[in-house]
């Protein structure tokens, strides 16, 4: 696909991975948008890249922010890419020294990293069945997994389930027929942009 012109979102794309993608898509040739808290540091990101990068502040599992935030993204021109970037790490045993781990915190692990993917993937899928197709394409969605859903690790029970789901979701998504573009998901590990990576 080509990028230039095209305009693409990419959630959590004030940091980590996806801040390297945005400024990827942006060196394309795109129109980026970064997608992400209004706490973070995705306005003064845009500024930086200047022409063709804007910021739209949105929390990821809110569904009236993320279709507010696309809205805004189709006024830019046609929305050909979405990047799912969103999401915490946060460790935890299931039984560990403190305790059970807490529910709570499982909740919101796995509502940042699987059911905010669901919210990006079908907002921008609707998004992109009005367009034209472009080499057979309307668009493309990438969904971040992780290697920790086939090998997850102690202390990563809720983290691995969200990511699990999110490649469990992305199958079903591309086989339905119904999706308006090509959904993919890449099982990434470390790398140099992760917070908190250790060399």
């Amino acid at each position: 696909m080509q990028y230039r012109d095209a305009v693409a979102v990419v959630s959590g794309g004030a940091s980590g991975l996806g801040r390297a993608v945005v400024g990827r898509l942006h060196f394309e040739g795109a129109t980026v948008v970064v997608l992400d808290l209004p706490t973070g540091a995705g306005r003064e990101f845009a500024d930086h890249l200047g022409k063709r990068a804007h910021f739209v502040a949105a929390d990821v599992t809110d569904a009236s922010e993320v279709r507010a935030a696309f809205a805004t993204a189709a006024e830019l021109g046609t929305l050909r890419v979405a990047v799912n970037c969103a999401g915490v790490a946060t460790p935890g045993r299931i039984i560990g020294s403190r305790g059970l781990l807490p529910l709570d915190q499982f909740r919101r692990v796995v509502d940042i990293n699987l059911v905010e993917t669901f919210n990006v993937l079908s907002n921008a899928a609707a998004v992109m069945a009005g367009n034209e197709p472009v080499d057979g394409d309307r668009g493309i969605i990438v969904c971040t997994s992780s290697i920790a859903a086939y090998d997850g690790q102690i202390g990563q029970a809720a983290y691995a389930a969200g990511k699990g789901g999110v490649a469990s979701l992305t199958f079903p998504t591309r086989r339905s027929g119904k999706a308006a573009a090509r959904p993919r998901a890449v099982c990434g590990s470390t790398c140099p942009t992760c917070p908190g990576r250790r060399s």
